[in-house]
Formats: structure tokens, sequence, C-alpha cells
């Protein structure tokens, strides 16, 4: 869960500005309090993408990432 992106905040102020700090904290804080879990797209519970549930797919990422945190630790 994170607020909205392109947020105008410094750093990313030439990027057009698609939602407000304020939605960002109302999106963030939404979930709290909510009977529903799992991914929420800004204030709306929604289902993630379909590779999201794809076991062969998740089991691939985890490999890479272990293997990349491995590589930078050695």
């Amino acid at each position: 869960m994170h607020s909205p992106a392109f947020t105008p905040l410094r750093g990313i102020d030439r990027a057009p500005v698609l939602s407000t700090v304020a939605a960002g904290a109302e999106a963030t804080l939404s979930p709290i309090g909510n009977r529903e879990t799992g991914y929420f797209n800004g204030l709306y519970a929604a289902r993630a993408d379909s590779q999201a549930y794809d076991t062969a797919a998740r089991r691939r990422l985890r490999d890479l990432s272990d293997s990349l945190i491995a590589e930078r630790l050695s």
C-alpha cells in the first residue's frame, strides 16, 4: 500500500500531478478499519494483476530477489 504516484512533491515536480497529498493520505489510511483485505486501488478494494496470483511467477520473483540480494551481500 502506498499513496498515489506523482503527488506534488519535490523531486518529481516535472511530472504531471495525478493526485494530491491529501488524496494519498486518505487512500493510505482508508484500509484501516475496512473489513475488506487484500489489494486496494486508491480508496477501493480491487483485484491485483493476475500475475500476482500465479504461484510459479511468485516463486520465480522470490528466487530472483533472493539471488540478487545474495549477490549484493557477498
